[in-house]
């Protein structure tokens, strides 16, 4: 467990990305918090091997609306999940941006 209690950074990631053959990632929240999802986004980003983010918002917030538009905006952002606090529901919600083959062709999902 020793080697996994530590941060990992975006270099970290991009390192055993290329030794994986992998060229794009998406980041997923794994605290529930606007903060956490907002500096994903900071990451996505700064970094273009970040293809997106999975990020949350608290659905019973008074701010709903303003804050899923917030997150929402950047185009590194395809999905949010939310949870509200009444059970832990979860919701996701996806708007993906991909390749496909080799050729490199784009397309949204």
């Amino acid at each position: 467990m020793g080697a996994l209690k530590r941060d990992f950074s975006p270099a970290d990631l991009k390192r055993e990305m290329s030794r994986c053959g992998v060229d794009r990632t998406i980041a997923v929240q794994a605290r529930q918090t606007l903060e956490e999802t907002r500096w994903l986004l900071d990451l996505a980003s700064d970094h273009p091997f970040i293809a997106g983010v999975i990020g949350w918002v608290d659905l019973q917030s008074p701010a709903v609306d303003a804050e899923l538009e917030q997150i929402s905006a950047p185009p590194e952002t395809p999905g949010c999940s939310a949870c509200s606090a009444v059970g832990g529901a979860r919701i996701s919600v996806v708007r993906a941006r991909f390749a496909v083959g080799s050729g490199g062709s784009s397309g949204t999902a």
